[in-house]
């Protein structure tokens, strides 16, 4: 499964792989736009060309963290056009609920 991720109206990456694999990897427009090793996602996620594998843990975690709690992660969305944490959040529910998700852009 794969997801793009924008921040800013500038696509910075994507996230790619099933619940227990999922990562993200940042895009070259992000890196040129923002700087290698920019936190302007996180501090945890710094954009860099190449991802440290030891950290992916803390990257599934960051992203997983943007999902709503209780009741909340059941409501569905508005209807309109996605936020970032909208996507990100149908990305990981349906990761962790094990539906397909084709690309979304």
């Amino acid at each position: 499964m794969r997801l793009a991720v924008e921040l800013y109206g500038t696509p910075i990456g994507s996230l790619e792989g099933d619940a227990r694999t999922f990562d993200f990897t940042p895009s070259d427009a992000a890196i040129e736009r923002f700087g290698t090793n920019s936190p302007v996602l996180s501090v945890a996620i710094p954009l860099t060309p190449t991802q440290r594998r030891d950290r992916a843990g803390r990257r599934r975690n960051w992203f997983s963290e943007l999902l709503p709690e209780g009741d909340r992660m059941e409501q569905p969305l508005d209807g309109a056009a996605p936020s970032m944490h909208a996507r990100i959040q149908t990305f990981i529910a349906n990761l962790l609920s094990g539906r397909a998700m084709g690309a979304s852009h």
